[in-house]
């Protein structure tokens, strides 16, 4: 990306699409990989504290769904209560006593992780605009191969193998899981049809492939997980593919000058880019924040419909601005936008996002972190493509 030509790339871009997909593919192994580490280790603190003699309402997985045999659903204590998913530490009356520690790891990883959008944040608008967008790709590499620090120096807590079984193929461990395997593999080979369909084909195909491929894998799902994970896999895709997007755009009309929008907000890279994403930053603070001091008390029922509720309400503020409602009314497109489509999705998108992980770490079956993490994070982004396919 950082030494194609701009004449290559404006009359091929599907060679810049192939490249994003690929950067995409890398960021992918890595996210999973480093969330499979987490989330076993939220699960491990989670069971700890149950065997410290806390009793909590435990997610409890039921019994009347399809359950395979190769498949272990998450220990629950005897205190734990049908339809259950709680996320606090409470005792047997159900009064809430201590924070589920847990909630700790994740909120850390997501604190760090919003630190870096805010770095990356106020580099890419100035760039951009003063000099090239090509620079922002060679930048990119150095600042992505700080990878290999944790990685060479052995910061994961990982259980070195020894050097005859490194690099051997774990056929006991993929005979347990190759239900699981086999759902991991079709959901790739949907999101690469979907990718292809995207780079070759009209909208309509992308349209076709997204609904054809949901219609194969969610009846998949429920056949090879345990019930209630099938059940909160079809929740983050629904939740994803019914909030239909805009953002493709939309990113033109706020960027674009008055030849092409007149009388239309004509924001600057450096505003559009980087200051109004420095704004989300403290947005998903705020997030992080309400999640760690009051959401992660709740019940993951009640979580979820306090941010759908505030999702739906924020879906109203791109129609506020595009109709120019804003201007009508004497607010500045710059401050509808900050306070608007800005902040508040980021809030409301990190509140829900967060519950999310932390009950997919209580329900992955041990072992399987990654593939589960893989299969789960997979559906949420094909609802995203789903929901962006739509719009």
């Amino acid at each position: 990306m950082a030494v194609l030509p701009r004449d290559v790339a404006r009359a091929t871009p599907q060679i810049g699409a192939l490249g994003f997909f690929f950067v995409s593919v890398g960021v992918a192994i890595i996210d999973l990989l480093v969330e499979a580490k987490y989330a076993e280790i939220m699960r491990q603190k989670h069971l700890a504290a149950l065997a410290g003699g806390t009793p909590q309402l435990a997610v409890k997985d039921r019994t009347d769904g399809p359950v395979p045999s190769e498949i272990e659903t998450v220990t629950a204590t005897p205190q734990s209560v049908e339809g259950s998913t709680a996320v606090e530490v409470a005792d047997s009356e159900g009064d809430s006593t201590d924070k589920d520690p847990a909630s700790k790891v994740v909120t850390y990883v997501w604190m760090c992780t919003i630190v870096g959008w805010f770095l990356a944040s106020c580099m890419i608008g100035p760039i951009a605009d003063n000099f090239s967008v090509q620079l922002v790709f060679c930048v990119g590499p150095f600042l992505a191969a700080q990878v290999l620090i944790p990685i060479l120096k052995g910061y994961l807590p990982e259980t070195r193998l020894p050097p005859g079984e490194a690099n051997k193929f774990q056929r006991d461990k993929f005979q347990k899981g190759k239900a699981v395997f086999g759902l991991a593999f079709a959901t790739a080979v949907v999101a690469l049809a979907l990718a292809l369909a995207g780079l070759v084909g009209p909208p309509e195909t992308k349209l076709a492939v997204a609904v054809g491929g949901s219609l194969i894998l969610l009846p998949l799902a429920f056949r090879v997980l345990p019930w209630r994970l099938a059940c909160v896999n079809v929740y983050l895709f629904v939740s994803e593919a019914l909030y239909v997007s805009l953002q493709g755009a939309t990113d033109y009309w706020y960027t674009a000058g008055p030849e092409c929008v007149p009388g239309g907000p004509h924001f600057t890279y450096t505003y559009y880019q980087s200051f109004a994403h420095i704004v989300s930053t403290f947005g998903c603070m705020l997030g992080l924040f309400f999640f760690h001091s009051f959401i992660r008390n709740w019940r993951m029922r009640k979580a979820f419909w306090a941010t759908t509720i505030i999702k739906t309400a924020a879906c109203s503020l791109d129609i506020f601005i595009l109709l120019r409602w804003n201007v009508r009314v004497g607010i500045p497109d710059k401050v509808a936008f900050i306070f608007g489509d800005a902040m508040l999705p980021s809030i409301v998108w990190l509140m829900e996002y967060m519950p999310g992980q932390l009950l997919v770490s209580k329900l992955a079956p041990p072992d399987m972190e990654s593939t589960t993490f893989a299969i789960l994070e997979g559906f949420r982004m094909f609802g995203s493509t789903v929901s962006r396919a739509v719009g």
